[in-house]
């Protein structure tokens, strides 16, 4: 080889062992690598072993002889080989409780972030042991199950005939999600919390079709969170037993049942038990005996506890005759003189008597509630007609006992969707009770007594239960009591003491069905007196003036009387639903379809006292 020739040889090695030292340092240093992949053991960096280029001998081999292709594979950093791929099919992760997220499988001090409580399960995309990743956001991160915060549940997709539903309404204990079908796979349309629901269709004993603001849907049950019946029962717990947030040890614990003693447990599926404790519903788990059933019984009809009530009656709107409201007080249907209702609520007839609905009183409306107070103060009207009528009943009598007042309350609601507030609800209903207080004070009406207020609407959804308990604790500072009159099923119904509300009728919802329509089966008679006496609430009995022309509407009635028998629904207070005087149509008429169930229901009416 010539002596140009032989510089320039050993010029280019030299520069191509200066390039591969440089690229060992770069692979050994882990940088690139840490950017795309997770974290791995970094490997020791390896000395580079190529001789300088002036130390080469003029006889050196050409550069293609020089083992240097071998030494990059020696420095390249240990990928861990993939995971294999599961199949996600029908699973679902629950975030019961704040979750750490991680790059990969396994607790390290490095977490990639966190995922907060949520009602909507997500899917996940892979699963290696009790982890699983889930795609959140840009990132694939990992999970792992574990109780309180990640619950992991796997949902088939729906096999079978569908076939109607054996039962109108279900009530859900856990929040689940609802989808658009019957399959996991499909787009999830809404994740109801727990509340009564309406079921249209079902798929042997786990996947129902139900309705959930006003879209229909299903939802997959395996028997773990959803009942035929809402399970309130009086019962006694032996011992200290820890709570969790759903009837399910996975769930989240909220603390520890302590004192033992009597009390209602809200809802009951198998051996849990929903308890109310310094103002929170729990779950206990109670497999051993450790919680007992008590026998409830319904109170009287008149108790310190509910105000001295007797039976209730809705006020008509007047002019309502002295003598007809006289007749409602007293009678004489058995053959002696016995007082029938000795309280009475009066509440607007909607739009058509005052031009408002207390139910949605909407801010602004005309004329104002400070009007309305006034008026039914003013000669004729409902307070003047009550007061002639008691003294009228107390004559007949020969006694001096009151008629119960009770006044409906108004539930404020924004106007042209001008947002609303809570507090604001709670501000108007204060003026609202002061007003009326002092009109009654002023007015100091012989023959009546103020008893309280009455909450006109039917239903307490989660978001309003402040409201109900600050507007309690302002009735009772004024030293009078709330009432309330809730439908079957409705939010918060079962738990009313809890609100501060001193007494509740329930309503069965049974009257007005005619078999086509949503309420069917008598089964909702027997649950609407199971919850007023394992609560010790009271009921209420509905009909109205159609019943002399459908004798369908006189079988509804009659079932009401005898379930109610068999209960003993007629002992404590009763609030009568009689539509627009419906009562009137018992007392005065003797030769129509009635006539054959009078006689039942007066009895029904006045048996205890």
């Amino acid at each position: 080889m010539g002596r140009k020739k032989e510089k320039k040889f050993v010029k280019a090695l030299a520069c191509t062992l200066c390039v591969l030292t440089l690229g060992e340092a770069g692979a050994g240093s882990g940088v690139l690598a840490a950017e795309k992949t997770p974290p791995v053991a970094k490997p020791a960096a390896q000395p580079a072993t190529a001789q300088p280029a002036t130390a080469q001998p003029a006889t050196a081999q050409p550069a293609t002889a020089q083992p240097v292709a071998e030494q990059p594979k020696e420095q390249q950093p240990e990928v861990p080989a993939p995971l294999p791929q599961m199949d996600m099919t029908g699973y679902e992760l629950f975030f019961l409780g704040n979750a750490f997220t991680y790059n990969t499988p396994e607790e390290t001090e490095e977490k990639a972030g966190f995922i907060s409580a949520q009602s909507m399960p997500l899917k996940p995309i892979n699963k290696s042991g009790d982890w699983y990743q889930i795609q959140y956001g840009p990132k694939q991160v990992w999970v792992k199950q574990a109780p309180g915060t990640v619950y992991v549940r796997q949902v088939p997709k729906m096999t079978g005939d569908t076939i109607p539903s054996s039962q109108n309404y279900m009530y859900l204990h856990h929040p689940l999600p609802v989808y658009k079908e019957a399959d996991p796979e499909s787009e999830k349309i809404a994740a109801p919390a727990s509340q009564r629901l309406e079921v249209l269709a079902q798929q042997g004993t786990t996947w129902y079709k139900v309705k959930v603001n006003g879209r229909e849907g299903w939802l997959y049950d395996d028997g773990s969170y959803m009942t035929k019946e809402l399970g309130v029962k009086r019962i006694n717990i032996q011992e200290a037993l820890p709570l969790y947030q759903y009837p399910n040890p996975s769930s989240r614990n909220t603390g520890t049942w302590q004192k033992a003693g009597e009390t209602v447990a809200y809802a009951r599926m198998g051996d849990w038990y929903q308890v109310e404790q310094n103002g929170g519903f729990h779950w206990l788990y109670a497999p051993n005996g450790e919680v007992q059933s008590v026998y409830a019984r319904f109170t009287d009809k008149k108790t310190v506890e509910n105000g001295e009530l007797g039976n209730a009656l809705f006020m008509t709107p007047p002019p309502t005759r002295v003598e007809t409201l006289t007749k409602r007080l007293v009678t004489d249907v058995r053959g002696q003189k016995e007082r029938m209702f000795e309280t009475v609520i009066i509440v607007p007839l909607a739009m058509v008597e005052r031009g408002f609905s207390m139910m949605e009183y909407e801010v602004g409306d005309s004329p104002s509630l400070t009007g309305y107070l006034d008026d039914i103060f003013k000669p004729g009207d409902s307070i003047e007609t009550l007061t002639k009528a008691s003294l009228a009943a107390q004559q007949q009598m020969g006694d001096k006992q009151p008629i119960n007042i009770i006044l409906a309350l108004p539930y404020p609601v924004e106007k042209k969707k001008v947002p609303f507030l809570n507090d604001n609800r709670v501000e108007l209903q204060r003026q609202y009770i002061e007003k009326a207080v002092a009109n009654w004070e002023k007015a100091k009406p012989e023959g009546l007594r103020l008893a309280g207020f009455y909450w006109t609407q039917e239903s307490i959804p989660d978001n309003n239960k402040d409201v109900v308990k600050k507007v309690a604790d302002l009735i009772h500072k004024k030293g009078y009591k709330m009432y309330w009159a809730p439908y079957l099923g409705a939010t918060n119904a079962e738990k009313w003491k809890t609100l501060g509300i001193d007494f509740a009728w329930f309503q069965p919802n049974y009257y007005f069905a005619d078999g086509r329509k949503k309420f069917r089966g008598v089964d909702m008679l027997g649950q609407a007196y199971t919850i007023a006496r394992e609560t010790g609430g009271g009921t209420m009995l509905e009909w109205d003036w159609s019943l002399r022309q459908k004798p369908e509407n006189t079988t509804n009635l009659k079932a009401y009387l005898d379930r109610g028998k068999e209960f003993g629904a007629n002992k404590p207070s009763m609030l009568v639903y009689d539509g627009i005087g419906g009562i009137d149509a018992a007392l005065l008429h003797v030769n129509d379809r009635f006539s054959s169930i009078r006689k039942q229901l007066f009895d029904y009416l006045l048996e205890y006292k």
